[in-house]
């Protein structure tokens, strides 16, 4: 449109000229009659915008170039940017559908505050009105307007939320989440900053399967399945290396004690845990026998893949607030263990900690997000000042010894089975069970600095 209005070269046109640029008929209008360039605006559907700041020299930029008004086609998306040293920056993006005038007061920064992206290194307390406060500046009278802990470093920098969820799992146990930072070594894992985009990545794959494993007809997988092992060998299948219940629990104590397991013990933990799925799967679908089990095992496979090949490629989660798109394609069915078919066939919709860390909104409507580990890192580093701030503002420290909230998901994984923890006790990291969910085992959503 703005190449029609550079056609007006005077401030008359003719009606003929103006349907000429606008590649329509005027009708009612004669042909050689001449018009304004505001009835020509007008014929085109061109409206004003207008921006009048406070202070008024402020700088005004719409959709990124400087300037206090704007003219576009009716309907029109524009963004507006006002700023100034010393003030809060204002940002919004407005429909344009007639001529309008905004008038936008800034708000300047109080003492002991700072624009989050004029703030250095530290710690700070976030509020709703835009600004980071130091601790000393903050006044408890404003607790109601407490968004989180802010931590920015030379590495990275987010928001923590005052309140946590203890007793959760990883989610995904036996999955392999593409999309998402994977590693087996402890120092790459703890240079992870990327928690967000983990945890679209999590949250995208997982919704996938859940969405899938929601429409599987189990009744009649398994009634098939039967039918088909009847002209089939059904051998016992008796496994000696399953541990025994009490062996188990002296593990997880040991475990919970914060000593070192062997690798042996490792595996003898991680088969006794395959076995349990295995088993309430079996008890819960009244499943008679193994050949039966890898029968419907290998069924919901195949129907798995087929949904997915069906759809060429499933294209996940929208709404999240990402530039990156998670595809699923039929191979990363073959990423996904035994045990991770079953858990998804029988419990797709048990919480976990990506799922609660996104559902949770701070107090300036940002999503949360699952940290990655080199974030819960950052904020160990930090967690005197952190605890100290979360007090101040009713939230709660990131360790608490009344209550063993010690152990940290990150989204940050280390294959299909584990991920990796952070203790905000001692700063120790290691991998766990993306299947526990021990009391001890939270997820505390995080967000962006701003």
């Amino acid at each position: 449109m703005s190449e029609q209005l550079n056609t007006m070269n005077e401030q008359l046109i003719t009606a003929g000229e103006a349907a000429e640029v606008l590649n329509t008929t005027l009708e009612d209008i004669p042909s050689n009659k001449c018009i304004t360039r505001a009835e020509f605006e007008q014929l085109a559907g061109i409206v004003e915008l207008t921006v009048v700041p406070t202070p008024s020299d402020a700088t005004v930029k719409l959709n990124g170039n400087v300037a206090k008004s704007i003219k576009v086609q009716k309907g029109t998306k524009v963004t507006i940017e006002v700023s100034k040293e010393t003030y809060q920056t204002y940002t919004e993006t407005v429909t344009v559908n007639e001529n309008m005038t905004k008038n936008i007061t800034l708000s300047q920064v109080p003492d002991g505050a700072y624009r989050p992206t004029d703030a250095p290194n530290g710690v700070y307390i976030i509020s709703t009105d835009g600004f980071a406060y130091e601790r000393s500046a903050w006044k408890t009278s404003d607790n109601s307007k407490a968004v989180g802990v802010g931590v920015k470093t030379t590495k990275c920098s987010f928001v923590i939320a005052p309140v946590e969820q203890t007793s959760i799992q990883w989610g995904g146990y036996g999955t392999l989440i593409n999309g998402c930072t994977t590693t087996t070594n402890s120092d790459t894992a703890k240079t992870d900053y990327k928690g967000k985009q983990n945890t679209d990545a999590i949250i995208a794959q997982l919704g996938v399967y859940a969405a899938m494993a929601s429409s599987l007809e189990m009744n009649e997988i398994i009634s098939n399945a039967t039918a088909q092992s009847l002209s089939m060998p059904n051998t016992l299948q008796i496994n000696d290396e399953v541990i025994s219940d009490e062996q188990y629990q002296l593990l997880m104590n040991k475990q919970q004690s914060g000593e070192t397991l062997t690798e042996t013990e490792i595996q003898q933990i991680n088969i006794y845990r395959n076995n349990q799925i295995k088993v309430q799967f079996k008890e819960k679908y009244n499943i008679q026998s193994d050949v039966v089990l890898d029968l419907v095992i290998s069924e919901i496979r195949l129907q798995f893949k087929a949904m997915i090949n069906a759809q060429q490629e499933i294209m996940t989660l929208s709404e999240l607030e990402t530039s990156t798109t998670f595809t699923i394609n039929s191979n990363d069915v073959d990423n996904i263990s035994d045990e991770g078919i079953m858990l998804l066939a029988s419990s797709s919709s048990e919480q976990y900690a990506a799922n609660y860390c996104r559902n949770y909104t701070f107090k300036n409507g940002k999503q949360g997000y699952l940290p990655a580990l080199g974030e819960l890192y950052e904020a160990y580093q930090n967690k005197s000042e952190i605890d100290a701030c979360m007090s101040l503002i009713g939230g709660k420290p990131l360790y608490d010894g009344s209550i063993s909230n010690y152990r940290k998901w990150s989204s940050t994984q280390y294959d299909s089975n584990l991920a990796w923890l952070l203790d905000s006790d001692d700063g120790s990291i290691y991998n766990f069970n993306k299947h526990n969910s021990y009391n001890t085992n939270c997820a505390r959503p995080f967000a962006a600095f701003q």
